[in-house]
């Protein structure tokens, strides 16, 4: 099953026998049979190439603090995750690791647990 269809592949072969077959049936039943084979264009169920990159996120903090993360993506389609990290500055980038640096206007979180909310200049 590929996203809710059947999928087969049939040989030219196979193609001309069932065609056959379906005009054999049509003249035992006496009735002609008009019948569309679309089989030459049968959909092959070609490998999606999955490609395994290191994401490494940093996120630097008003105060100067700095948030590292990590993860492994799988990805199918580059534009796909291209798109998922746009928001992002590209900082490096191989052919399995991509680095990744945002920064956001607002205090870190440990600063926030010591109780402050903001910083003066």
């Amino acid at each position: 099953m590929y996203n809710g269809l059947m999928i087969w592949q049939t040989t030219d072969m196979e193609v001309a026998n069932i065609s056959r077959n379906i005009r054999l049936i049509g003249k035992v039943l006496g009735i002609g049979l008009s019948v569309w084979l679309v089989f030459p264009l049968t959909i092959s169920a070609q490998e999606t190439k999955v490609h395994t990159i290191d994401v490494t996120l940093e996120t630097i903090f008003e105060d100067g603090e700095k948030a590292v993360e990590q993860r492994v993506e799988e990805v199918m389609a580059m534009e796909d995750f291209w798109a998922k990290y746009q928001a992002w500055q590209l900082v490096d980038m191989s052919q399995e690791q991509v680095k990744f640096r945002s920064q956001v206007e607002e205090v870190s979180p440990l600063v926030t647990l010591s109780g402050y909310s903001t910083i003066a200049p």
